[in-house]
């Protein structure tokens, strides 16, 4: 598994990926984000990994989801994520 987190100008989130073992295009599983005030549950997008060192355990890459609002009605959208050199657990 995964996952990415982070916090912004806009908004938060934190996604995460199973079955990661390498570089390549991966659905999100589980996650939320925020935009504002609103919070949102990840149930599509991807997490994008251009780059996964086995011996360092740090990762790059970037990530993007959309879901329906938790509370309340409509849809977020969270595009541009960018991780660089996450530590892996």
């Amino acid at each position: 598994m995964l996952s990415v987190g982070g916090s912004g100008i806009s908004g938060s989130a934190s996604l995460s990926a199973a079955n990661v073992t390498g570089p390549g295009t991966f659905p999100v599983s589980t996650g939320t984000f925020t935009s504002g005030s609103n919070a949102y549950s990840a149930n599509s997008g991807s997490i994008v990994v251009t780059s996964l060192n086995t011996s360092t355990r740090r990762a790059s890459g970037t990530f993007t989801a959309s879901g329906p609002a938790i509370l309340g009605s409509g849809t977020g959208t969270l595009t541009n994520g960018v991780f660089t050199n996450l530590p892996l657990q």
